[in-house]
């Protein structure tokens, strides 16, 4: 039986600090507002994307300006649906004040969040029970809104959704960290040879760094656009103590039933000569990882080809590169690893 769509209780607070289990919350302060000018864009996955629309007609047919998709809130949004995704518990953000003023908007003057889950494939059924609860389509109808912040994980077919709204923001927090889900309504089905990622430009919001224990990564950087072979890579450092992983991620929403071999460009460069040994996975959102083996590159960049088992050969939506703690300490303790290009070859 399909399961329906379900939003939280809801509850308004004024002028508090902190939020509680709440729903929708609303949040007021003496800050002022910051401008709209230069926001970054912001890549959305397809329940994101469709319901940020369903928002925007709703307020631009109640003679609203529509609201502009923010990094830094879509940041926020993103964690926690993350959260609830991983606990399948349907719950507001209680450091919601401290997150949002911390991703460029300290100028808040506002702040109010939806949270609510339901069918995977369809983001017209929760913006529809949105709208049908007042306390919830009062948030998206709210004259004094000016941003929005959206984020959504699916579980076994369920899509989790946060919503964050303020109505201030500050350009200088920069372009997103937490990529999108790849949602199975997304899939981009591999039926022929495919460039799945070619970093010849200055960004690719799919991809972000990633860090655990005795390492950390440094955020994403680009090197692109350039007439050169451009890529994206992360520095990871040790840090302390002989486990940890580091690497980079990139989330993307790809049926490989098809596909044989996963083709990489990849560089790993430290402070000591000599190749690297990195680890590749295929991840699934709660579903599973597979690895696909373990590669050995240097400070030059190389095609590496991996096999894609039996098990990686379905809908798949993060690849990942780790490098362990105990690989970076024998490479000098720092490493620059880069990623170039990825074909999914059939």
């Amino acid at each position: 039986m399909r399961r329906p769509t379900r939003l939280a209780i809801a509850v308004t607070l004024a002028a508090a600090p902190v939020v509680g289990v709440a729903a929708p919350a609303a949040l007021t302060s003496s800050a002022t507002a910051a401008n709209r000018a230069g926001v970054l864009s912001v890549h959305l996955n397809g329940f994101e994307s469709s319901l940020t629309a369903d928002i925007n007609k709703a307020r631009r047919s109640a003679g609203l300006r529509p609201l502009v998709v923010i990094p830094g809130a879509t940041d926020v949004a993103r964690r926690w649906s993350w959260r609830m995704a991983h606990s399948q518990v349907l719950s507001h953000n209680p450091s919601i004040v401290h997150d949002i003023t911390s991703a460029g908007s300290a100028a808040w003057t506002e702040i109010a969040e939806n949270v609510g889950e339901g069918p995977s494939d369809s983001p017209h059924a929760l913006f529809g029970a949105y709208m049908a609860s007042p306390p919830h389509r009062a948030n998206i109808l709210d004259p004094a809104a000016r941003y929005v912040g959206m984020g959504t994980v699916e579980r076994d077919g369920i899509a989790w959704n946060t919503i964050d709204f303020t109505n201030a923001y500050n350009n200088r927090y920069g372009r997103t960290r937490v990529p999108a889900d790849g949602l199975t309504m997304d899939r981009n089905r591999i039926i022929s040879t495919t460039n799945v990622a070619m970093l010849e430009k200055s960004s690719d919001q799919r991809f972000a760094a990633r860090h655990h224990g005795g390492l950390t990564a440094s955020r994403l950087s680009f090197t692109g656009p350039t007439s050169r072979n451009d890529a994206a890579y992360t520095w990871v450092r040790q840090t302390g103590g002989s486990s940890g992983r580091g690497g980079m991620m990139m989330r993307e929403a790809l049926d490989l039933s098809r596909a044989t071999t996963l083709r990489l460009q990849l560089s790993a460069r430290g402070t000591r000569s000599g190749s690297v040994p990195v680890r590749v996975y295929l991840e699934r959102s709660f579903g599973g990882t597979v690895s696909l083996g373990t590669v050995h590159v240097g400070s030059n960049a190389r095609w590496v080809d991996l096999a894609l088992p039996s098990a990686a050969r379905s809908f798949r939506n993060a690849l990942v590169l780790k490098m362990t703690a105990n690989a970076v300490r024998s490479a000098g303790g720092r490493v620059r690893l880069a990623m170039y290009d990825v074909q999914a070859h059939v």
